[in-house]
């Protein structure tokens, strides 16, 4: 069994450690001295794919959960997610993806 990279992992490695060390260096010490986030850096990290890349395109409503309580005051945003959270499994297709699993087989999701 081989437990490494493949060439695209390979290659999104590569392409965040760029992307690190362009952002990062300049902004990393001022944002801990100052105990802000760094809202653009994290702008552009989810617009190059880097902030939950192993989410299907089908739930692209979680990475817009995601998105949006990046922009929101903590207290604000723990809320929101939390709601967002409960409700994505109350859905059709988490219920199906729990009895996949549970029964060892490949869910069939619907979109809902």
């Amino acid at each position: 069994m081989d437990f490494g990279l493949t060439e695209e992992e390979k290659d999104i490695r590569g392409a965040a450690r760029e992307f690190a060390e362009k952002e990062f260096p300049d902004r990393a010490r001022e944002c801990d001295l100052n105990d802000e986030f760094p809202r653009d850096i994290w702008k552009k990290a989810c617009d190059l794919g880097f902030v939950a890349p192993y989410v299907p395109e089908e739930y692209n409503g979680v990475l817009d959960a995601i998105n949006k309580g990046s922009e929101m005051p903590l207290k604000e945003a723990l809320s929101f997610e939390t709601d967002e959270f409960l409700i994505s499994f109350a859905s059709e297709d988490a219920k199906e993806g729990i009895s996949a699993f549970i029964e060892k087989r490949k869910a069939t999701f619907k979109g809902k």
